[in-house]
């Protein structure tokens, strides 16, 4: 009975949050692409991004800042976007990325949530 009530409960949430990441990654979209026919436009496409190191798509010019990240270990994931998000230039100093930042914790979180829907080749996945 408890298996029914949680299943029920998860169905009834998943499609807010499906609906609610396309509006949120609409801040993304000068910048970024994702999915299966994304490339590189001012920014990195975002394939694949969550758990994969910062600036290590070869086919991208990142900034010194960026590659100095990569070089020095740092992985996205849930902690390091929140971060990034909140104020790019503040967790990245000398990080291209012309973005002001995220204040709305609920809107990084869903963002978060549909980047990490997304397999290296740009396939929707359920993470």
């Amino acid at each position: 009975m408890r298996f029914l009530l949680v299943s029920a409960l998860c169905l009834m949430v998943m499609p807010v949050v499906a609906q609610e990441a396309p509006s949120v990654f609409n801040k993304c979209l000068a910048c970024h692409a994702i999915g299966e026919d994304a490339v590189n436009k001012v920014g990195p496409r975002l394939n694949g991004v969550v758990g994969r190191p910062l600036g290590s798509l070869d086919d991208y010019n990142y900034s010194q800042a960026m590659l100095a990240a990569r070089d020095s270990g740092v992985e996205w994931n849930r902690q390091t976007l929140t971060r990034f998000l909140k104020l790019p230039k503040h967790f990245l100093p000398g990080t291209s990325m012309a973005f002001a930042g995220m204040t709305d914790r609920a809107e990084i979180d869903t963002l978060i949530d549909y980047l990490a829907s997304f397999d290296a080749n740009g396939t929707h996945i359920t993470p």
